[in-house]
């Protein structure tokens, strides 16, 4: 996934899109700062590049295997085989549906999308789970089963997916640099811990300080 952490575009940063920005419309979530869309649309990560493109290809790929499993499950069915097959095809038509909704949010850029996708990773997972333990487990299983987490581990953690979804980069991205050349405002900034000058020496030109702790 090194192609989503590259930042040697950061050299080449264009200018924002926007003038007059407002620190009003930026929002620290958690270690990130959140920006309106039309301004992450700037970022050197935005957009459906890299290893995301990667994930839509599969995506596609397994929406094409679900209409083949779909139709196979309901000829099987056709033929008398019980209704076994018949449930397997109709589950597998709304993983199909929920599958497609994803692909639409994915091109779209939703925000929902990795939350969506994520959930649909897991309900799928579970399912071929639930199959290993009916049936035993098998190397189509094993391999699915490991597939899925590698989605979901992307979709969690690669900046790409941040930046394009969520609007999000972390606090000392060099892209923020660019659009507040003098610096964050305050309630952007990195929260300093209380406890972070706990055992620290202070300055010896500073007059009234201790020059350094005593030890017990």
């Amino acid at each position: 996934m090194s192609s989503d952490t590259d930042y040697g575009a950061l050299r080449e940063l264009p200018a924002p899109r926007l003038t007059g920005i407002d620190p009003r419309r930026f929002h620290k979530v958690g270690d990130n700062v959140e920006m309106p869309r039309e301004m992450a649309a700037g970022h050197p990560l935005y957009g459906i590049a890299g290893w995301a493109v990667v994930l839509a290809v599969f995506m596609c790929l397994d929406a094409i295997m679900g209409v083949l499993i779909i139709i196979g499950s309901f000829v099987l069915a056709s033929r008398g085989t019980g209704g076994l097959h018949a449930l397997f095809g109709f589950i597998q038509f709304g993983l199909l549906c929920w599958a497609i909704v994803c692909l639409v949010k994915l091109f779209s850029k939703r925000p929902d999308f990795p939350g969506q996708y994520t959930a649909f990773c897991i309900t799928s997972g579970a399912l071929t789970l639930l199959g290993a333990m009916i049936n035993g487990l098998s190397w189509v299983a094993a391999v699915q089963l490991a597939v899925v987490a590698i989605y979901i581990a992307y979709v969690q953690t690669s900046r790409r997916i941040r930046v394009t979804f969520r609007h999000q980069v972390g606090v000392n991205d060099a892209y923020l640099g660019k659009l507040f050349p003098e610096g964050l405002p305050d309630h952007l900034k990195p929260a300093v811990s209380p406890w972070s000058s706990i055992g620290k020496l202070p300055a010896p030109d500073n007059p009234g300080v201790a020059a350094a702790r005593r030890p017990f």
